[in-house]
């Protein structure tokens, strides 16, 4: 088994805008070890997100590769490239998402349920996981009735319960208080720890930004230390 649970080789992504073509990622090579936290931070409009997205397969760069869990995503078909991103990949993004009928555990739940899994066995594992950050009590409520900071660690349970290696999160304190967000960072520091769970966060906010173990900058579409 690689030590890397995701790797980009020489990835790179541009847009046209009218006759314009517009460099927004510029031959990016990036190795995240298993168990490894990481931030990207940079200016808005510098390809934070874009290599994010690319990065989790929801996007395809123009050149270059992206390996996630030994596997190139290049080379898979999109529904071999899901089957992956559902297994390894979780995602957290600035707003949470969640389907607004349906309960926290309910919204927890659908990972599971699009795997296939049975669902007392769906339902047993996402209580396991809303317990862990710290909503045991508030199971069978809506997002309409839950707090900010509440519904984010929903989103947050929703990205782990399918014990994904890698979390792939879009400025995930940005809809947040202080007092909230630091309360979130706690919290992924703690499942890091405990779950080994790799981390990959785009984010603005510079406490976030160094309670992961290593930070870059986004410049001009290249990553650099900052």
């Amino acid at each position: 088994m690689s030590k890397f649970i995701l790797q980009c080789q020489g990835v790179s992504k541009s847009f046209t805008d009218g006759e314009c073509q517009i460099n927004i990622l510029n031959s990016i090579n990036l190795d995240l070890c298993r168990g490894q936290t990481l931030a990207i931070m940079g200016a808005s409009g510098s390809g934070k997100s874009t290599l994010l997205q690319i990065m989790g397969g929801l996007d395809q760069p123009d050149s270059g590769e992206v390996i996630l869990a030994g596997q190139s995503m290049m080379k898979l078909s999109p529904n071999m490239i899901s089957a992956l991103r559902n297994r390894a990949l979780g995602f957290v993004f600035q707003f949470h998402h969640l389907l607004v009928e349906f309960t926290a555990l309910e919204n927890v739940m659908i990972p599971l349920l699009i795997a296939r899994q049975a669902p007392y066995q769906a339902r047993r594992q996402a209580t396991s996981i809303l317990k862990k950050v710290g909503l045991g009590s508030r199971l069978d409520h809506r997002p309409a009735s839950l707090s900010g900071g509440e519904r984010q660690r929903v989103a947050i349970a929703r990205a782990l319960v399918n014990q994904p290696e890698c979390i792939l999160m879009d400025e995930p304190t940005g809809n947040l208080d202080v007092h909230t967000a630091t309360q979130v960072m706690t919290l992924f520091q703690q499942l890091n720890h405990d779950l080994g769970t790799a981390m990959v966060v785009v984010t603005h906010d510079l406490a976030l930004a160094q309670s992961m173990q290593h930070q870059l900058d986004m410049q001009d579409g290249s990553l650099n230390q900052p």
